[in-house]
């Protein structure tokens, strides 16, 4: 090979090198950007789940103040019924 073809062939790799490294930077950017969104998602689900058990808590105590009042009334009306009969 000539100095001419082989210097050609260098300026060959080296495009091809540098084409390689172009595509590799997007790559990268991508999966930095994709990886900022899913960390912003994961924060996103845990706020919704701490949402979610603040509600439920919330409508456990409901039930709670619920059936101690169902049992209140249902023990009125038997006295009331007692005092009745």
């Amino acid at each position: 090979m000539s100095t001419e073809s082989l210097k050609r062939a260098l300026e060959a790799i080296e495009r091809q090198i540098e084409q390689e490294r172009r595509e590799l930077d997007k790559i990268k950017a991508e999966d930095a950007k994709v990886d900022q969104e899913l960390k912003e998602i994961t924060a996103e689900e845990r706020k919704l789940t701490d949402e979610i058990h603040e509600i439920e808590s919330k409508m456990h105590q409901l039930e709670g103040k619920r059936l101690e009042a169902v049992r209140k009334l249902a023990s009125e009306e038997d006295a009331e019924r007692r005092k009745a009969a």
